[in-house]
């Protein structure tokens, strides 16, 4: 399913644009993508989605992909969950949130920390609010590793693949250029603003901002589901030890939500229900892929 180019309104009036797919009066979704990455990395899930009823919206965060860069530079994680709030009341009923890294952040943030309903569930991949320091050295090593450029498009497969030694290298030109962009001195560059890493930002919040995580993580009342990999920039005992909390599910008006919830997602419970109670679910993905790199190599 092609995908129809839609531009939203962000927190402050940023242009955020996305790729959006399914019946326009289907259910939505919402798709956040990882620091550095774009809305392309979820174009394989968000079509599997569409055929199976709901309306998905894969969005590039801001600063990233084709969305506009902030000329105040303020990437904060606080910004980043005002704009999912900002879509999530663009699109006439509360979606189902889906992040991964950076994504999962701003919706915990976007749902936990506000007092209305913002979403009807969230589906979180690799990020809790305890980290793996590890995980998010390793993204920003990588991240900061191009700021310099990449003199081919051979020689950005070859960063990727460095980054991702458990996967053969392959290169794909088409897939490369929707994370890269060539610049007049013939380089090209990863397509995110690079003061995205200012100030030794990177996927979560610093240690003395986990207070911030912890008030979200309580006034989640949504069904839940965690997604973890084997190498991951969530801490895998601390992901387990969130996953096996509770959460009550927030009573909202989810009546015309698709069925396929459960079977989509691997939850015990659609949005279609209204209840006082929902367990947060952990699943495992497989250890030798990374499907939010592999779109551009495949």
């Amino acid at each position: 399913m092609e995908p129809r180019i839609v531009r939203y309104e962000g927190f402050e009036g940023i242009h955020l644009v996305a790729d959006v797919r399914g019946d326009p009066d289907a259910w939505p979704v919402v798709l956040m993508h990882g620091g550095g990455q774009t809305r392309h990395a979820w174009g394989q899930t968000a079509s599997v989605l569409a055929d199976a009823g709901w309306r998905t919206i894969s969005l590039d965060l801001r600063g990233h992909g084709d969305s506009e860069w902030a000329l105040n530079g303020d990437y904060s994680f606080t910004a980043y969950s005002a704009d999912c709030v900002a879509i999530a009341d663009q699109l006439g009923r509360p979606p189902v949130l889906v992040g991964a890294s950076l994504g999962g952040v701003a919706a915990i943030l976007a749902e936990g920390n506000s007092d209305r309903v913002v979403s009807s569930g969230l589906v979180i991949v690799d990020i809790t609010h305890r980290s793996n320091p590890e995980g998010i050295a390793r993204i920003r090593d990588f991240m900061a590793s191009g700021l310099g450029g990449f003199a081919t498009l051979d020689e950005a497969a070859d960063a990727i693949a460095s980054y991702t030694p458990n996967r053969p290298r392959r290169v794909n030109p088409a897939g490369l250029m929707k994370v890269l962009r060539q610049r007049p001195d013939g380089r090209w560059y990863w397509h995110w603003d690079p003061k995205f890493l200012s100030g030794n930002r990177t996927e979560v919040p610093r240690e003395d901002f986990q207070a911030l995580f912890e008030v979200a993580l309580r006034n989640i009342r949504v069904p839940t589901l965690l997604v973890r990999g084997c190498s991951a920039t969530s801490s895998p005992r601390r992901a387990c030890r969130t996953s096996s909390t509770r959460s009550r599910a927030r009573s909202s008006s989810t009546s015309a939500a698709p069925r396929t919830w459960s079977r989509a997602t691997r939850t015990t419970r659609s949005p279609t229900r209204s209840s006082t109670s929902s367990s947060t679910t952990s699943a495992r993905r497989c250890p030798d892929r990374d499907p939010l790199w592999s779109v551009y190599e495949a």
